[in-house]
């Protein structure tokens, strides 16, 4: 799967932190009970963590774990599929997971 990537609370910086969030979605499990179920989607995640002192990089820490996203859905007779209740199922620390909220969230009334 492919590497997603956010920078957040990153940039140019004096002294101080940033982080930058990375997920690799592992693949979606999908279970389905006549046109409505659940959608299981495994990630591994790491926040990457840098320290600033006076503009110049001191330390780099990488935090490494893995997450699951869950999510609701229901077909609809045309074919529609209605994705409700998206939710991490351990919180997860900054932005990790959350491009396949994004994700699921866009597929929201789409026909399949």
């Amino acid at each position: 799967m492919a590497l997603i990537a956010f920078a957040s609370d990153s940039g140019s910086v004096g002294s101080g932190d940033t982080y930058e969030s990375f997920t690799w979605p592992k693949g979606v499990d999908i279970i389905d009970t006549e046109g409505e179920g659940v959608i299981r989607y495994p990630y591994d995640g790491m926040v990457r963590h840098k320290h600033y002192i006076a503009q110049a990089e001191t330390a780099t820490g990488d935090d490494h774990f893995q997450g699951m996203i869950t999510a609701n859905y229901t077909i609809s007779r045309s074919g529609k599929v209605f994705i409700a209740d998206i939710r991490h199922e351990v919180p997860q620390p900054r932005r990790c997971g959350n491009s396949i909220v994004n994700r699921l969230t866009s597929m929201n009334g789409q026909t399949v």
